[in-house]
């Protein structure tokens, strides 16, 4: 089976979309930000994760917005070292 090597890049408020060291789209052509959004709202935790991260970079008085990614990625499964950043996330914000 073979692995494709992807990963998405937050960068100067910009989503950008790398597959195997090729940039395929940024968010200013909206095509990043919509797979991530439409991969997140169908479960991937991480996806959700990395939307909630996005708007806290990006657009940091979006605090609902950043809620709800960062619970949705609690909901869907978020394990680990990024579980725990993201709880830590979320209780500083319930305090602003």
């Amino acid at each position: 089976m073979r692995h494709k090597l992807s990963f998405i890049v937050l960068y100067n408020k910009t989503i950008i979309y790398y597959e195997l060291g090729v940039k395929y789209f940024s968010e200013k052509d909206n095509r990043a930000f919509e797979w991530l959004e439409k991969s997140a709202e169908n479960g991937d935790p991480n996806s959700a994760m990395i939307m909630g991260l996005y708007l806290e970079i990006a657009y940091p008085e979006r605090d609902l917005d950043i809620i709800h990614w960062f619970n949705l990625a609690l909901k869907n499964g978020l394990k680990g070292e990024q579980k725990k950043i993201v709880k830590e996330k979320l209780a500083t914000l319930s305090k602003s």
